[in-house]
């Protein structure tokens, strides 16, 4: 494990320690989002632990610093991704943090503290509690999807329900590429335009696992095999060119 990785999940453990039940709910936006005094508490304490080790690195967080200009080294922060899940008691949701060094992802971390369950990646791998992730493909027809957005139900629709009820949204992006490259999950869909909070950590995850992916705009598909790639590209009448 490399020095970031370890630093990484070192100061996400003890920001969990900052959650408790006693929370203010606040509105987030115009679409119904929320977002918590905790997200914002999380998010204080992360930067400062990380501009207290690396000070000459950017940071681009969702509460705070989301439109952060970075240069070859940063770091991105979700304090809470799948608030409104914990805002509600759901207990899908995440912290997760990545860092990027000479342009290059060299450390991923998704924590979901409701189940002590700490996913993490460097450049030897990809690991769930220490221990090392891999493929583990289904037959096709055994195989399930996850999906981040809400542009794909409608093509899984027109393709019959028996594909409909084969995939499975979260509400929670983190937890939805740790499901995948935890084998939870076979395929992982993703239809809209992810910030670099959302996806550095589980697309690290998901490239060092060794996942088969199709990447159309700001659609992108990570799958266990090739095959049931093949078969959700014929689903929504895409083409693996």
């Amino acid at each position: 494990m490399n020095s970031e990785c370890k630093f990484l999940i070192e100061i996400v453990k003890e920001a969990s320690t900052l959650l408790n039940n006693h929370f203010e709910v606040f509105k987030k936006g115009e679409d119904g989002d929320l977002v918590t005094n905790l997200d914002f508490m999380i998010e204080k304490f992360l930067t400062q632990k990380i501009k207290e080790k690396y000070p000459d690195f950017d940071i681009v967080g969702e509460e705070f610093n989301s439109k952060a200009r970075t240069n070859q080294n940063w770091f991105t922060i979700d304090p809470i991704d799948g608030t409104i899940n914990f805002a509600h008691g759901f207990p899908l949701w995440a912290i997760q943090v990545a860092c990027v060094k000479n342009g290059k992802t060299v450390a991923g971390v998704i924590y979901a503290p409701e189940f002590d369950e700490l996913y993490y990646a460097d450049e030897t791998g990809a690991y769930l509690n220490g221990e090392k992730l891999s493929l583990k493909p289904l037959p096709v027809n055994q195989s399930l999807t996850m999906v981040l957005g809400k542009n794909f139900y409608p093509k899984m629709l027109a393709d019959g329900r028996e594909q409909f009820i084969k995939t499975r949204d979260i509400f929670c992006g983190a937890l939805s590429y740790a499901y995948f490259v935890s084998g939870k999950m076979q395929a992982l869909a993703i239809d809209i335009d992810l910030a670099p909070w959302d996806k550095t950590p589980g697309d690290l995850m998901c490239e060092q696992i060794g996942a088969y992916k199709f990447k159309k705009g700001d659609l992108t598909i990570y799958s266990s095999s090739q095959e049931y790639l093949d078969e959700i590209l014929r689903q929504i009448g895409e083409k693996n060119n």
